[in-house]
């Protein structure tokens, strides 16, 4: 069974607000903190081509 991920906007925003917080003391850990998200959220729905 295929699932389809829906970002709501206030989520996709609420993560870039927490990245650019996170960048701006350690932009390294913010890139992968960043990729670790997506990666999980890549488990429960893979990106469709």
């Amino acid at each position: 069974m295929d699932y389809q991920v829906i970002w709501a906007p206030r989520s996709l925003s609420t993560l870039r607000e927490l990245l650019e917080y996170i960048a701006e003391r350690d932009p390294t850990a913010a890139k992968r903190r960043g990729d670790r998200i997506l990666a999980k959220v890549a488990l429960i729905a893979p990106p469709r081509s």
